[in-house]
């Protein structure tokens, strides 16, 4: 009707133009030229009077005339524009109409550099197993909690626990019957118990070797263990516990130890793990000690020393009468015979996947000597590994299997007793947690919650 109108506006332009014809001529040929108009008998005018006709409508079509010039700057007309308790018949049936339209919502979500703001996923999506084992912190009832690497792995075998305290939701045991104190007592007899303890604090002493020996000197409460030769070169962990300085009440207990030294370098690397109900007091005493140690050692030259809590390392504790088996799986080129079993011996080993520990492949030994990741590799990147490795080995059956594709990885085994059946303390890069909880599963060693772990 407003292209029409618009086109009868342009006639009656045409025809003023025209010499020899006056107003009442024109009236009277544009309405003879709508024959319905002139035939009419229900009392209707006659006759239109264009310009008053055009007139009344002045603002309608100066709003469409812009609309239809601004559609070249990227403004969207129609219906998808307007709230969906507004859009008519046409579309209002239609419940997931956008969402045939994802890309439209991505670019308008892309306010500010955020892209895909304004998009939400699909169930499906967020529950993909990458997705959810990337997950580090939860957001329940307007408050963040942060979970474990394994969580999902967890969730699906154990009622889970929210501690406010610490801010962590961590598991706790397994529902059911026949899942209490007597079967951790019963898998430590007879197998092994394996228990995720990351939720605890590293926290990182970085700097002047110098410094950060006596920092630690001067919190511990046990300093003997610190002056060990083992100690200081970074092949023995030391179990103390942390005092203040001034009051010298005790704080929490802890386990330290020193990371490897890079050649021709004086700068040392310490880890404190403590438990985060003390996180925050230890952080502010070894901080303060470190602060005064530093002090002094700048009269005579010395260098800064960084303190900070650091969550790129995971912690798994395992314990039990097989846990020296389960450990021999996941690392068999690691010599256990050779060394004499220490308290709180520290060995550093490079091994491949653990995932690939029950699967009888081997990997080659020129593999081995790679540098580690610290990514592991996906579910999916290793069950094509697998497959790999299968197939070479069906085609080369008088040879042993030989892995193909798969990634090494580094970590500390730490002696936790006298004995080997007291358990280890294995830590490793934070990617590698749910590779290595799975390897120990299927090692043959059974997990354990927050509960489970109490009564081990």
């Amino acid at each position: 009707r407003i292209v029409r109108l618009v086109g009868e506006c342009g006639d009656r332009a045409r025809a003023m133009s025209t010499p020899g014809k006056s107003m009442s001529d024109v009236d009277v040929v544009l309405a003879t030229t709508r024959g319905d108009w002139t035939s009419r008998e229900d009392g209707a005018a006659r006759f239109i009077k264009v310009w008053d006709f055009a007139s009344a409508r002045a603002a309608e079509l100066y709003a469409t005339t812009t609309a239809i010039e601004g559609r070249g700057n990227g403004k969207v007309l129609g219906v998808s524009t307007l709230p969906r308790h507004l859009r008519r018949r046409a579309t209002s049936h239609a419940p997931y109409l956008s969402r045939r339209r994802p890309n439209l919502k991505r670019r308008r979500g892309d306010v500010g550099g955020d892209v895909g703001r304004g998009f939400r996923l699909c169930r499906e999506a967020l529950r993909r197993r990458g997705r959810l084992n990337a997950e580090t912190k939860r957001v329940i009832d307007g408050v963040t909690f942060k979970v474990l690497r394994t969580h999902t792995w967890h969730a699906k075998r154990f009622t889970t626990r929210k501690h406010s305290k610490w801010g962590w939701i961590l598991p706790s045991i397994r529902p059911g019957r026949g899942r209490g104190w007597r079967f951790i007592m019963k898998s430590i007899a007879q197998s092994a118990l394996v228990h995720d303890s990351s939720y605890y604090s590293c926290i990182v002493l970085k700097g002047d070797g110098a410094v950060v020996r006596r920092a630690l000197v001067e919190l511990a409460v046990e300093k003997k263990c610190l002056n060990n030769k083992m100690f200081r070169a970074a092949h023995r962990a030391c179990a103390m516990h942390i005092e203040t300085f001034k009051n010298k009440r005790t704080i929490a207990p802890v386990m330290a130890y020193y990371m490897p030294r890079a050649k021709d370098s004086n700068d040392s690397e310490a880890h404190v793990w403590v438990h985060p109900a003390a996180s925050e007091k230890a952080l502010q005493a070894i901080r303060a000690a470190v602060a005064r140690q530093v002090a002094r050692k700048v009269k005579r030259g010395g260098s800064a020393v960084t303190v900070e809590t650091s969550d790129a390392f995971a912690r798994l504790e395992i314990i039990g009468h097989k846990s020296f088996e389960v450990v021999q799986k996941l690392v068999p080129r690691l010599d256990f015979l050779s060394e004499r079993h220490v308290v709180r011996g520290v060995r550093h080993f490079v091994s491949h996947d653990p995932r690939a520990a029950t699967l009888n492949i081997d990997q080659a030994p020129e593999r081995i000597d790679d540098e580690p990741s610290e990514t592991a590799p996906t579910q999916a990147e290793f069950n094509v590994s697998c497959r790999a490795s299968r197939d070479a080995m069906l085609e080369r059956p008088w040879e042993p299997a030989k892995a193909i594709g798969l990634k090494n990885y580094s970590g500390l085994l730490i002696n936790r007793g006298v004995n080997a059946s007291e358990g280890y303390s294995v830590i490793v890069p934070k990617s590698w947690a749910i590779p290595l909880l799975l390897g120990m599963s299927h090692a043959g060693a059974r997990a354990a919650g927050m509960k489970g772990g109490a009564w081990g």
